[in-house]
């Protein structure tokens, strides 16, 4: 992995001199595939103008987008080929950021839930910060991936990074072993400071914790890990009898179709005592709920 990214700097700096390093827009559109398109977002005007001349010869396969990412997101998710990253790294200048984080990996699940979403953060002395991953985690997803760096103490007025973080929904096959690998290095090579730089391990979810993080959310949950003994009666339309009104539940010698989703309620609701007297059914002087039935003309 890190040999990787020295490659890329290397094409940078031909001549052994360090003078530019290549930022996430650059690295992506290098691993594009023939059949792969980079979509990208700016909402800076200097910032966008500089994407347009590092892209100018880059073709169909980029398209620049002068705005909002956390609103633009929208109108492309789900793609075509239902496979995409999508990277998340807002400047965080506004407090509100952080919020709109998180809504947009929300929105963005629900709209394409196989989709891969990766979320930079910083670390800076910002409640909203630290509040960051731990909202991430609380998401209904079936896997997710979480590492971070810090290079060097906080600052004493509370100004600057100390460090970052990314966050992985739906992480790909073997990046947890190659992060492994990659942090101790990171952690020797970026310290700024007299106290050692260091790393959290990489952690992911398995799928039975997401679906128990699902259910005390109040989420919906697969059919296979549903409660058994709940009842749920649905009408069937052409077997629902004269009178009976729409609301109420048929009697039991009437043709009903159940299926086991809802609790069963305590008293069922019948039909009015005039229709089942005549199909030998004592029915309760007062139904459980609902309206009575019409008496017969």
């Amino acid at each position: 992995m890190l040999e990787e990214y020295l490659d890329q700097v290397r094409a940078l700096n031909p001549d052994g001199q360090l003078r530019h390093y290549p930022g996430s827009p650059w690295l992506a559109w290098q691993m594009l595939r023939d059949q792969d398109r980079l979509r990208l977002f700016e909402l800076h005007s200097t910032e966008i103008q500089v994407l347009r001349d590092n892209f100018r010869g880059a073709g169909r396969k980029v398209m620049l987008y002068d705005g909002d990412g956390f609103g633009g997101i929208k109108a492309i998710l789900p793609p075509p080929p239902r496979r995409a990253l999508v990277l998340i790294d807002p400047s965080y200048e506004d407090k509100q950021d952080y919020a709109r984080t998180v809504q947009t990996v929300q929105d963005g699940l629900q709209r394409f839930a196989t989709g891969m979403y990766a979320v930079w953060y910083p670390q800076v002395q910002r409640r909203e910060s630290v509040q960051l991953p731990v909202q991430l985690k609380n998401l209904a997803v079936k896997s997710w991936l979480h590492v971070s760096l810090t290079v060097k103490h906080p600052v004493a007025g509370g100004l600057g990074l100390h460090g970052s973080g990314m966050f992985i929904v739906n992480p790909p096959w073997r990046l947890k072993e190659s992060l492994q690998q990659a942090m101790p290095v990171l952690k020797e090579l970026l310290a700024q400071d007299d106290a050692p730089a260091s790393y959290s391990k990489p952690r992911k979810t398995s799928r039975l914790t997401a679906r128990l993080r699902r259910r005390d959310a109040g989420q919906p949950t697969p059919a296979a890990s549903r409660e058994p003994g709940r009842l749920q009666v649905r009408w069937n339309r052409q077997a629902r009898p004269q009178g009976l009104h729409r609301g109420m539940t048929s009697c039991p010698a009437e043709s009903r179709s159940v299926r086991r989703t809802r609790p069963a309620p305590a008293a069922q609701p019948y039909a009015c005592a005039h229709r089942l007297a005549g199909q030998g059914i004592q029915a309760p002087e007062k139904p459980a709920r609902g309206w009575p039935c019409p008496s017969p003309s």
